[in-house]
């Protein structure tokens, strides 16, 4: 008898093992997408704040101080460079004069110089060997000058003391100077190692020009002269007059042997 083969039935394949998550992990999902949400958005605002603090600043570098080229000086001009020097090395001085002027020394009463510009009187210094040569004409006059100040204030008006060249000095207006009483001059007395000094420059016309030939007025260092009276004679009028030294005998005069 032959054997009835049953037909196999299908089989269904068993499903795989899929291992089931932890538990907890589904719920935590949830919460970290939010905090990555809340990062991300935190990073942005600062980025953003980041931003605006860099632009409000002007950028991220310090600007650098902007470079400013000073001008450079211009040196004024010296408007006594080219003038002419008077120097007289017995008593110890030199001053400027404009070209074109010209000097002119006086032995009359006093003994001195004058400047003339276009032949107006602007500048006159005169000098003496002592008090006592100074204070000459005072004295002849009727007064009694014990003092620079006194012997000043014989000729002055307004006088007033002053420093001139860190010296005490006496300082006036003086009208005329012995030319012309129309003419205006500040006039200033004072003492250098023991010999005594009047500068008088105009002030009425060309106070310009005076006050730069004022402003060139040295002292330089003295030629030694013997002290001993010295009779010359001018050459041009025969006139004799005698000197305190041979430095006082001006040019144009000769020494009377």
């Amino acid at each position: 008898m032959e054997e009835q083969i049953q037909p196999q039935q299908p089989t269904t394949p068993e499903p795989e093992f899929q291992p089931s998550p932890p538990q907890g992990e589904t719920l935590r999902s949830q919460p970290d997408k939010k905090l990555s949400i809340y990062v991300l958005v935190g990073l942005i605002v600062a980025g953003v704040a980041f931003e605006f603090y860099i632009w409000e600043k002007g950028g991220l570098l310090p600007a650098l101080p902007s470079s400013t080229v000073s001008p450079t000086p211009t040196a004024t001009p010296d408007p006594t460079a080219d003038w002419k020097t008077y120097t007289n090395t017995q008593y110890g001085f030199e001053f400027k004069y404009p070209l074109s002027g010209y000097y002119k020394e006086y032995f009359f009463d006093s003994t001195g110089v004058e400047v003339r510009v276009d032949d107006t009187p602007l500048f006159f210094v005169t000098y003496y060997s002592n008090f006592e040569s100074a204070t000459y004409d005072a004295r002849l006059g009727g007064g009694s000058p014990k003092n620079l100040f006194e012997w000043a204030s014989y000729y002055l008006e307004n006088a007033r003391r002053t420093v001139f060249m860190g010296m005490e000095a006496v300082e006036g207006t003086n009208s005329g100077d012995g030319l012309d009483p129309n003419d205006y001059y500040i006039t200033i007395f004072f003492e250098k190692n023991n010999r005594y000094y009047d500068i008088s420059y105009r002030i009425d016309i060309k106070k310009e020009v005076s006050d730069q030939i004022l402003s060139t007025f040295k002292f330089i260092e003295p030629t030694a002269c013997i002290q001993v009276i010295t009779p010359a004679r001018n050459i041009q009028t025969g006139e004799v007059r005698d000197f305190p030294t041979p430095c006082d005998v001006p040019e144009g005069w000769e020494l009377v042997k």
